[in-house]
């Protein structure tokens, strides 16, 4: 059933259905990409000092989540994950919306964000570039991002 009304929320505590939805979007990477490539944070990483999480809900229902890691003057997209039952009814545009509106209240110039250039991706690359995010140069210098793809989205 499409959601009637989306009410974007701060999670100070996860409920016990945004870890399970961390749990199993932990769970869909790792059967589409080697675990050494996953960079997909679980509830205790997104629990940590600097990171603020989202879900998106209709009613009781979870629709989604989304998370905004401080890297100072810019913020990093964490963890968007809309359940599988929603997927392509507003949910993740509304998520990334609702984090670049967030962004710019903090101050923030910029959101970087990386996603693995493979097909379950694509349609989150999709929406992110269709939001004025663009490519950009490795921002993290680790070796086990040089699989990933880079983008940079101006919040302004």
């Amino acid at each position: 059933m499409r959601p009637t009304t989306i009410q974007i929320t701060l999670e100070r505590y996860l409920p016990a259905d945004v870890q399970l939805a961390i749990r199993h979007h932990i769970l869909e990477v790792a059967e589409h990409m080697p675990s050494h490539e996953s960079h997909a944070y679980d509830a205790e990483e997104l629990c940590a000092d600097g990171i603020r999480l989202w879900s998106a809900r209709d009613d009781d229902s979870l629709l989604g989540i989304v998370a905004l890691k401080n890297m100072g003057n810019a913020g990093e997209v964490k963890s968007m994950r809309v359940l599988p039952q929603y997927v392509g009814q507003g949910i993740g545009r509304a998520l990334l919306l609702h984090i670049i509106n967030e962004a710019k209240r903090i101050g923030y110039q910029k959101l970087y964000l990386e996603k693995a250039p493979i097909p379950y991706f694509l349609k989150a690359i999709d929406l992110y570039t269709a939001n004025g995010f663009v490519d950009c140069a490795l921002w993290r210098l680790s070796p086990e991002f040089f699989s990933s793809i880079f983008f940079v989205g101006s919040v302004n």
